[in-house]
């Protein structure tokens, strides 16, 4: 009995979310969960996402790194849905521009020692690794590739998530060095990202993360919809017509929605040096996750 529903983290768990508000006929504002078909074969006018797509996070990471002379890289991602298309996305990309992909590792979603993995990686001698992991498989996976002593022979490239602000302190200098894809940074150089980061500290007390700037740009999305239908929620092909007309600056820079509704957004290449990450230049401006599969 409401009349929109916010959320969620995880790429498996937003389809069903989906339907059952979908079902109900009640908005879904997607805050981070990225899994491709939700804005592609299974797109509503209900359902808008703020984040992004799995595809959309990685695939401008293809044929940037292969510009910048990776010509054979090995894969390696968490066995679930992100994983597989946040690499898959930069595999077909990389392979695309000339690139050739050796190998590919799916370590399950509990596994967090990886060193029975990293034997190939020094037999394969690839001229760099791109990873997806995240939480604390991503911590475990940073520092334990550097320990390994791969980091230097090997370098280290993946999802934004890989390297996410809320895990330097535990990843410590392992991360440093590491280059990732992602959409956004504290680091980010625009005024609606300072204003963002300073509100949110004295808010909170705490620094803002990538989950935090979804949930802002969530409410701008919303209050600017509500906005243009003056609140009025009843009518929902009005609402969704206002929401899917929303454009503003965004903490990660331009916003605007596609028209399966999901963001048309830049792509950054983010570095990791000394507990902060540091934008290092833009993959690719107004990224557009693919729409030919969206029919409503």
């Amino acid at each position: 009995k409401v009349d929109m529903v916010v959320g969620t983290v995880g790429s498996n768990v937003v389809p069903v979310m989906a339907k059952i508000c979908t079902e109900n006929n009640t908005f879904l504002i997607i805050l981070t969960a990225a899994s491709n078909d939700t804005t592609r074969a299974q797109c509503n006018p209900l359902v808008f996402r703020v984040s992004h797509s799995n595809w959309q996070m990685t695939a401008p990471a293809g044929s940037w790194l292969f510009k910048r002379g990776k010509k054979r890289v090995m894969t390696m991602g968490m066995n679930y849905a992100a994983g597989k298309e946040e690499v898959g996305a930069f595999a077909d990309e990389f392979k695309k521009a000339g690139g050739e992909i050796i190998d590919q590792k799916w370590p399950g979603m509990k596994e967090l020692d990886y060193q029975a993995y990293f034997a190939d990686v020094l037999a394969k001698q690839p001229d760099a690794m791109f990873t997806f992991f995240a939480g604390s498989n991503a911590v475990e996976f940073v520092k334990q590739y550097a320990q390994a002593g791969l980091k230097e022979r090997v370098p280290l490239f993946g999802s934004a998530y890989l390297t996410d602000s809320t895990l330097l302190a535990a990843q410590g200098a392992a991360a440093d060095g590491v280059i990732t894809s992602g959409h956004w940074a504290p680091s980010l150089d625009n005024a609606a990202n300072k204003a963002f980061l300073a509100e949110f500290k004295k808010a909170t007390g705490k620094d803002g993360d990538l989950n935090s700037m979804h949930g802002h740009d969530t409410l701008e999305v919303m209050a600017m919809g509500l906005d243009k239908t003056k609140g009025d929620v009843k009518d929902k092909q009005a609402l969704s017509q206002a929401l899917q007309k929303v454009e503003f600056q965004s903490p990660r820079g331009p916003f605007r929605f596609s028209r399966a509704r999901n963001p048309i957004q830049n792509i950054y290449a983010i570095e990791a040096k000394g507990g902060q990450l540091r934008v290092l230049e833009t993959m690719q401006t107004n990224v557009e996750d693919p729409t030919a599969e969206c029919h409503a």
